[in-house]
């Protein structure tokens, strides 16, 4: 078997023997060494002896083994560093840069299902990409890719943890319905085996308030020590928003005393966020700067060479790039305000696990929180399913859609309730994919990162949280509260609307009201959002094709999905009705118009 590598930054990878590994580990809340890492997972020969050994291990890692007849590929908790591969015959292909991967082969061919997903979701789920032909690690998974001498015909089982694809030199990846078979025709192929050793399934603790707060305390600190060992003296710079997950992390860096603390934001002038973030860098004693955002630099980005190198290191094969901080990164590098040695350190991924994503708002779950699927099917649907309109497919694409939901998800029965379930599709799809995918920026700008909030041990206090902490993020939100000094708990004042939303938001009329609430803040975006958008961001887009296509309903993330549909397949997908159209040609083409396409078995 040839395992043939290509890594976007070999500086970044370390070689030993015939491992490679990239990032740091911790284990028992201290940093493993480096050497210590490569003589354990040098005795790692399978890939369930690889998951087995990554479960406890924390931090921000991957690892490639390659041996004779097999490479084993791994991945941290929530894939802070992406791993990609093919397979052609016995040539195994590997890297963290899909682009790459999808230039090595001329059969690689987009999926028009899952362009689909892509298209109005930003990202593929499971361990596919937009091409068949190439896949993904997930978060929390070992893949073992082993020689398969002989021919083989079969049709694999998926299971939830532990899932098997018999893979080959003419089939090599399967279909988007996420069976994978093949036949060698003589040539033999590869067995690909996938553990899964981390879901985000919470397992309630009994606890007062009062105890969680003092045990969050605890973790929170920890979790900040993982962090400044990490930086190791080096200057840590924080982009401290007007949220609350960025302000922890400063509050606590400064009760610390971490000593090279510096802080950034960003934004239109006229951003409330700004002031927001100035006050509590002042408060603090931090130093702080702020880069203003208008069109005309989005513009001028979005068109420069800079934006394609980007475009191709992040890859938009399995996610749109995450382009935020771009200009902002660009202009402090450019002044020379960003240090070399710094290590970006971001809130994010923080605003998931105290109760995120809309989750708690509605009367419905707080009533009602038992574990329905339906339920959450129709929550992800709503809040991730959504950057394009696509309800006149409804009837066709619903039933792909749903089905890709659930094979993400645990069976039913592990789940407390609704809130966890839906919980868990955001971390390992949204987060792993789009959120976490904010360190390819960090990396591509020369920097180092480290994210706080995908600790592990923070993540597993927080599975052990009930619900009714959970409201409303109640918890999280006394004890910002209770941060010294005290007056860095305020956030920005809200608007009319809002403030009358969060007093009827746990009564049944918000139910009712929700629907014309959404009317009036579309049409409200609708008049302002392409000026008067707190980041300016919609200036890359032409005035007139953007009033063409917004209807109040679009995000920054449904244009970049469609563009880089656009870019990746050569206009291949001139428009969101295409791809859409495409798709449902591709769903009567495997099943048959007449067929139930709701018995489809998706991946």
């Amino acid at each position: 078997m040839r395992v043939h590598l290509h890594f976007y930054d070999e500086s970044r990878w370390h070689l030993h023997d015939e491992t490679r590994i990239r990032g740091k580990g911790i284990k028992d809340n201290e940093p493993v060494p480096g050497k210590q890492l490569a003589s354990d997972i040098q005795n790692l020969d399978a890939a369930s002896h690889a998951a087995k050994f990554a479960k406890d291990l924390n931090g921000s890692w991957a690892w490639v083994r390659i041996m004779d007849d097999k490479v084993i590929l791994c991945v941290d908790h929530h894939r802070s560093v992406p791993l990609f591969y093919a397979t052609d015959g016995q040539d195994v292909w590997v890297s963290d840069e899909a682009g790459w991967l999808y230039h090595q082969f001329a059969d690689a061919l987009p999926d028009e299902l899952l362009a689909s997903e892509y298209l109005v979701l930003g990202y593929v789920t499971g361990d596919q990409t937009i091409t068949g032909k190439i896949r993904q690690v997930e978060a929390g998974t070992a893949t073992e890719i082993a020689q398969q001498n002989g021919h083989h015909t079969g049709k694999s089982k998926k299971h939830r943890d532990d899932t098997e694809i018999q893979d080959s030199s003419v089939h090599s990846s399967g279909d988007s319905t996420g069976n994978s078979s093949g036949k060698s025709e003589g040539n033999p192929g590869v067995h690909i085996r996938q553990h899964r050793y981390f879901r985000y399934v919470h397992r309630y603790r009994s606890a007062t308030k009062k105890q969680l707060l003092l045990d969050f305390d605890d973790i929170v600190l920890q979790t900040l020590k993982n962090t400044t060992d990490y930086a190791d003296g080096r200057p840590i710079v924080l982009p401290l928003s007007g949220g609350y997950d960025s302000r922890l992390i400063a509050a606590t860096l400064k009760r610390m005393k971490y000593p090279d603390v510096r802080c950034y934001t960003y934004g239109q002038q006229s951003s409330k966020e700004i002031g927001v973030s100035k006050s509590i860098a002042e408060k603090l004693d931090l130093p702080w700067t702020c880069v203003t955002y208008t069109k005309e630099k989005w513009r001028a980005w979005f068109h420069s060479a800079e934006r394609r190198m980007y475009y191709r290191q992040a890859s938009g094969l399995a996610g749109i790039p995450n382009i935020q901080e771009l200009v902002v990164m660009g202009e402090l590098k450019e002044k020379e305000w960003l240090p070399g040695n710094a290590v970006i350190v971001t809130g994010h991924h923080g605003g998931l696990m105290p109760g995120g994503r809309g989750v708690y708002d509605s009367y419905t779950y707080r009533e009602h929180p038992e574990m329905n699927m339906d339920t959450v099917i129709s929550h992800v649907m709503h809040y991730h399913y959504y950057l394009w309109n696509w309800s006149e497919k409804h009837d066709d694409l619903y039933p792909f859609f749903r089905d890709r939901i659930t094979n993400t998800l645990a069976p039913e029965e592990d789940y407390p309730d609704s809130p966890s379930a839906c919980e868990s599709w955001d971390f390992h799809e949204r987060q792993a994919k789009f959120i976490i995918h904010a360190g390819r920026l960090y990396e591509f700008m020369g920097y180092d990162w480290w994210m706080p909030w995908t600790d592990l041990d923070y993540l597993r206090f927080w599975l052990q949280v009930p619900l009714e902490f959970r409201h409303d993020k109640n918890l999280y939100t006394d004890y910002i509260l209770s941060l010294p000094p005290h007056d860095i708990s305020g956030y920005y004042p809200k608007s009319k609307i809002l403030s009358i939303r969060d007093k009827i938001k746990n009564t049944p009329v918000f139910s009712i009201s929700k629907k014309g609430y959404h009317t009036y803040m579309a049409w409200k975006r609708m008049k302002s959002v392409y000026d008067e958008h707190p980041l300016a961001w919609y200036g890359f887009i032409n005035k007139t094709d953007f009033k063409g296509r917004y209807t109040g309903r679009e995000h920054i993330n449904s244009f970049q999905s469609l563009e880089l549909l656009r870019v990746i397949f050569e206009n291949g997908f001139l428009s969101v009705d295409d791809v859409l159209a495409r798709a449902v040609s591709s769903l009567e083409a495997l099943s048959g118009p007449a067929t139930g396409r709701s018995e489809m078995n998706s991946g």
